[in-house]
């Protein structure tokens, strides 16, 4: 059976790292999603980049493989190192959704509200995308795996309930051997290419959410845990000077081919960004060394906070418009993209006072629910809270 005989551990992971460009990268595809939610008119939107601004999720999924498989592929291999593997990224990912989630529905209840004072509102409370049906299933985090019939609520969302279906998947992979065999490595980017293929040829592009979203974020997480093995054979036989021009060619291109590509042919962007964050996970070469400045360094810290904050932030900005300086505000029922009538140079200054406005409270719901969930995470695991996730979180440190 030499097909699935366990691959060496070390050639997997042997030592957990960060991986400091690609932070960097994640915090730039979190600005570029919010971009692409811009529905009105600027000189910055509009173009077929931001337009394809979609994959920037894509990015999301194949960095999340190569970290979590980096870190965790040699963890998870008794039950309860799966349990605390699971606990540890529902604690990262849970509570700013449910916050984010409370907030929405208090928006709701004052609906109610000012409808109770005789005040009208053009969509009534808890209807069209907000529904209770709706609720429950994003408080049970599965609005993204085909339970609902369009995007609900914090709509970026539905990735996050795709993104712990494959935590889940990975964990239980990797539990039970699969993960660390041959067979996988082989099967796993060959079929998670199909899928991609599949879904664009079917759907005509890849901006896949509620619906086969699942498939699309499981194809990009496992596509993501493969390049693990691709970088350790491009760093052992390919020479630095050629990687780093290597990485500043693959980087240009996947720029290009999204500023070109159009219908299903964005499926020929995604073997770039593989290329690009093999590339990039050495932490070398010119863009690796532009992506660990500290500006860009700070965007991947709040990075998952500004992706979960932005649509919350500016629903409330264009509510802030149409109530107070009366500007025609339409939403896209298909993408429920939020679009604005105005001028594009006043929609410049209200494109980069929303950025920066993101970017504030994505500080904030960092500082006070996003990192204590994830120090929350990692004390309820830590020595001394259970006898038995004590000895385990002793286990995981010694290796």
């Amino acid at each position: 059976m030499t097909w699935f005989t366990a691959t060496p551990q070390a050639s997997l992971t042997s030592t957990r790292r960060r991986f400091v460009a690609l932070d960097g990268l994640r915090g730039l595809a979190a600005l570029l999603v919010i971009f692409y939610h811009v529905g009105w008119p600027t000189h910055l939107t509009g173009n077929k980049f931001v337009g394809n601004g979609y994959l920037a999720v894509d990015v999301f999924f194949l960095l999340s493989g190569i970290v979590i498989f980096h870190n965790y592929a040699n963890d998870v291999v008794t039950f309860e190192r799966f349990k605390r593997f699971l606990w540890l990224r529902f604690c990262r990912v849970y509570p700013l959704h449910f916050a984010v989630l409370v907030v929405l529905v208090c928006m709701e209840f004052a609906k109610l509200a000012v409808q109770g004072m005789g005040y009208s509102s053009e969509q009534l409370p808890f209807t069209n995308t907000t529904t209770y049906s709706a609720l429950v299933a994003n408080i049970f985090l599965v609005q993204g795996l085909h339970t609902l019939n369009e995007l609900s609520w914090n709509l970026p969302s539905w990735s996050i309930s795709c993104e712990f279906f494959a935590y889940v998947a990975f964990g239980f992979l990797t539990l039970t051997g699969v993960t660390r065999s041959v067979v996988f490595s082989v099967v796993a980017p060959v079929f998670s290419g199909a899928v991609y293929c599949a879904l664009a040829v079917n759907f005509g592009n890849l901006d896949i959410t509620y619906d086969w979203g699942g498939a699309r974020c499981v194809a990009g997480f496992f596509l993501g845990s493969s390049i693990i093995f691709i970088g350790s054979f491009i760093s052992g036989a390919v020479p630095d000077r050629v990687l780093q021009l290597a990485e500043v060619a693959v980087v240009v291109a996947a720029i290009a081919l999204m500023s070109l590509a159009t219908g299903s042919s964005v499926v020929l962007v995604i073997p770039l960004f593989i290329a690009a964050i093999a590339l990039l996970q050495r932490d070398k070469g010119p863009i690796a060394r532009l992506l660990r400045l500290r500006s860009i360094q700070y965007l991947g810290k709040i990075s998952y906070s500004i992706y979960m904050v932005q649509l919350l932030t500016m629903l409330s900005v264009t509510i802030i418009l149409k109530r107070f300086f009366k500007i025609p505000v339409l939403t896209d029922p298909r993408t429920q993209r939020i679009t604005m009538i105005m001028n594009p140079w006043v929609g410049d200054i209200v494109l980069i006072g929303i950025i920066l406005l993101v970017l504030l409270v994505a500080t904030v719901t960092y500082e006070f629910i996003e990192n204590p969930g994830r120090r929350l995470g990692r004390q309820l695991t830590a020595p001394g809270q259970n006898s038995r996730w004590g000895q385990l979180r002793l286990d995981i440190d010694k290796q």
